[in-house]
């Protein structure tokens, strides 16, 4: 795990729901960073950017950085 992923420290079991939906936004936005590191390292991949793009529809609810 890199020194600025979010997910560090996340090794409590019994999580309150708050806690869950703030892990669970956590393991989104490293998702998303990593789809993002993806596309700049591999920019012409197009399986990569229409997954990328599905994602952000699917689970961000993002349709505008979808296209």
């Amino acid at each position: 795990i890199e020194d600025d992923c979010p997910l560090k420290g996340t090794k409590k079991l019994n999580k309150t729901l708050s806690e869950k939906e703030d892990l669970n936004e956590k393991f989104l936005l490293q998702i998303e960073r990593m789809y993002k590191l993806g596309i700049k390292k591999y920019p012409n991949c197009t399986r990569l950017r229409l997954s990328y793009a599905f994602f952000q529809m699917e689970w961000l609810k993002n349709k505008n950085k979808a296209y």
